[in-house]
């Protein structure tokens, strides 16, 4: 009984080690954050990463190529690229996935194929997401719903609006609490890493 009940406490011991080394910590991200939960789950799977002084600068915004790997590899999965990598001939780091992209239909030379290095939009951010779960899947057509959003309309174009209404529909974006989705504003890295990891819960399922 003894050996039996020595075991059980050292199984739990070494759980919580595991726990502490599992729960990485960026020291501009405190557990009372907003996006907290998601970027560290983010982190803890090797999807996402922060800098080397352990910081993560969620407030910072986020270049059209950064989202697209993001979004890409945890399509994908990043095995996938490793491989395309070793295979194909690329300038620039993210090429593989810009182009993965271009090829799949997420992007377009006419929409967001052009100027990786340019700052990320909501807009563009939501139509990516849109193509992306229309490609996969994620939602049934029969249950997509039009989106809510107020300031949308006017922004996008009749086409763009269906994949407005599959990223929503999907859960894969929210909107702010006064019913806009502000389409122009810039992405931040907090708020990317809340799309991904939502993305990742509908893929896993």
């Amino acid at each position: 009984m003894k050996k039996l009940l020595a075991i059980i406490v050292f199984v739990f011991i070494l759980q919580l080690c595991c726990l502490n080394v599992y729960a990485k910590e960026f020291s501009d991200l405190p557990s009372t954050h907003w996006a907290y939960e998601y970027v560290n789950y983010l982190s803890d799977n090797g999807i996402i990463n922060g800098y080397e002084n352990n910081t993560f600068r969620p407030n910072n915004n986020v270049s059209r190529a950064e989202f697209i790997k993001l979004i890409t590899s945890a399509n994908k999965g990043e095995e996938y690229f490793n491989y395309e990598r070793l295979h194909s001939f690329n300038h620039n780091w993210y090429d593989v996935y810009m182009n993965y992209a271009l090829n799949n239909g997420f992007l377009t030379n006419e929409f967001g194929y052009g100027n990786p290095n340019d700052l990320l939009t909501r807009k563009e951010m939501i139509i990516i997401l849109g193509k992306i779960a229309k490609t996969n899947f994620i939602i049934n057509m029969r249950n997509v719903k039009e989106a809510p959003f107020t300031d949308t309309k006017k922004v996008f174009n009749e086409d763009e609006i269906e994949f407005v209404n599959y990223s929503y529909s999907s859960e894969l974006v929210k909107g702010y609490e006064d019913g806009t989705f502000k389409p122009l504003n810039n992405m931040t890295r907090a708020e990317v890493a809340t799309v991904i990891y939502n993305f990742v819960k509908k893929v896993d399922k």
